[in-house]
C-alpha cells in the first residue's frame, strides 16, 4: 500500500500564542513526536481551536468559560504565576478614572477589574488599545494595563505601576492562572495525550537565550528580566492552580463578567478521530 507507514504517528495540530511565557511549552512541544504546532495571537489561536481547525489549543480563563460545555482540559499543563500583569499610571493620580488595555487580554482584563473593584472599589471604563507606547497612551488614559511581551517591553522604562496579579495572589492566596490546554473529548489522539500525561512539567526547561527574544524586546538587562520571569512561572496543572483557576471564575461570576461558573472538566478519553 503505497505512501502507508505502520506504526506512524498520527500529530496533534496544537495552538500555542506567539508569546515569551509560552516558549518553554513550545519548545518542549516542537521535540516530541505527537505534535504540530500552529503558533499565532491569542485571539486567532481562539478562533481556530472554535472554528475546530486545531484539536488542542491553550485557552485563556475566560475563554474557557465561554466553550466550557465542549471544552476539556487536557491533563498536566497550566501557565500559572504569582505576578505578571502590570498596570501603569500617570505620576501623582488619585483616582483612575480611565483603564487602556489591549482587548486581546480579556482574561487579565478581567482580573484588573475585579482587582480594583474588590481592593480600591473603582471601576474605571475601558479603553480599547492594541499596541502604542505605554507613555503616548498615558497621555491619553489614566493607565495602561500590560500582560504578556508587552508587559516585559516596557517593565524597566516606567516605575509607576502596580502588579494586578500579585494582588490578586495576596487577595486569594492562589496564583493566577493564565492559561491551560483544552480539547474537545474524543477528538484528541492517544500517542499525543500519553505524551502529556507522562511530562513532568515543573522540570520543563525555562531558559532562554538572547536570540529567543523578539528583536524589538531586547535591551539592556533585559534577558535577565526574562528569566527571571519565566523562572517564576509554574508550567503544571496542580491542585493550586486548579484553586486559582476556580477562585477566578468565581469571582469573575460574582462581577458580572460570565454567566455561569463553569466546571473543570479534564478530557478523558483520548481514543476519537483526527479532525
Amino acid at each position: 500500500m503505497a505512501g502507508f507507514h505502520f506504526g506512524a504517528v498520527m500529530k496533534a495540530k496544537i495552538g500555542i500564542p506567539s508569546t515569551l511565557s509560552c516558549l518553554p511549552l513550545k519548545r518542549w512541544l516542537a521535540g516530541t513526536r505527537s505534535f504540530e504546532i500552529q503558533e499565532s495571537s491569542v485571539v486567532e489561536i481562539a478562533t481556530l481551536f472554535r472554528k475546530r481547525d486545531l484539536q488542542a489549543a491553550f485557552v485563556s480563563p475566560i475563554e474557557f468559560a465561554r466553550g466550557s460545555s465542549e471544552y476539556r482540559i487536557l491533563p498536566g499543563f497550566a501557565l500559572s504565576a504569582r505576578f505578571g500583569i502590570a498596570l501603569h499610571f500617570r505620576e501623582g493620580l488619585r483616582k483612575i478614572g480611565t483603564m487602556a488595555a489591549n482587548p486581546a487580554d480579556i482574561s487579565e482584563i478581567v482580573l484588573a477589574r475585579i482587582v480594583l473593584a474588590e481592593e480600591f472599589e473603582t471601576a474605571p471604563p475601558i479603553v480599547p488599545s492594541a499596541g502604542g507606547r505605554l507613555q503616548a497612551l498615558l497621555a491619553k488614559t489614566d493607565s495602561v494595563l500590560l500582560t504578556g511581551d508587552s508587559r516585559l517591553r516596557e517593565l524597566s522604562r516606567d516605575p509607576h505601576s502596580i502588579d494586578i496579579a500579585e494582588i490578586w495572589s495576596d487577595m486569594v492566596d492562589l496564583p493566577y492562572v493564565y492559561g491551560v490546554l483544552c480539547a474537545r473529548e474524543g477528538l484528541f489522539p492517544a500517542d499525543a495525550l500519553s505524551e502529556l500525561t507522562s511530562q513532568d512539567w515543573e522540570a520543563l526547561s525555562r531558559d532562554v537565550a538572547e536570540e529567543d527574544i523578539p528583536a524589538e524586546l531586547r535591551g539592556e538587562g533585559q534577558i535577565v528580566r526574562v528569566n527571571e520571569f519565566l523562572d517564576e512561572c509554574s508550567y503544571a496543572l496542580s491542585n493550586e492552580a486548579e484553586e486559582g483557576l476556580m477562585e477566578f471564575l468565581r469571582y469573575a461570576h460574582y462581577h458580572g463578567m460570565i454567566a455561569d461558573i463553569p466546571l473543570l472538566q479534564p478530557y478523558s478519553s483520548g481514543s476519537g478521530d483526527i479532525l
